[in-house]
């Protein structure tokens, strides 16, 4: 389960979908911020804090900086 305010599919495909490379490769846009905010853990951690700063990330350089 993803727990990222999204507003929709097309929100998620924006930040998350796939996306064709020159060499015909098939990725994940952001594949290691969606394992992230993917993981039940973080939800935990951001409820037990009441700070949901981490699960409130748009790029990797935001996640760099928390």
């Amino acid at each position: 389960m993803l727990y990222y305010p999204l507003n929709d599919y097309e929100d998620f495909k924006c930040r998350f979908g796939l996306e064709r490379r020159d060499n015909d490769m098939t990725v994940r846009k952001n594949k290691i911020l969606l394992s992230h905010l993917k993981n039940p853990p973080l939800l935990r951690y951001c409820m037990q804090l009441g700070d949901y700063s981490l699960l409130h990330i748009h790029d990797m350089a935001d996640l760099q900086k928390k």
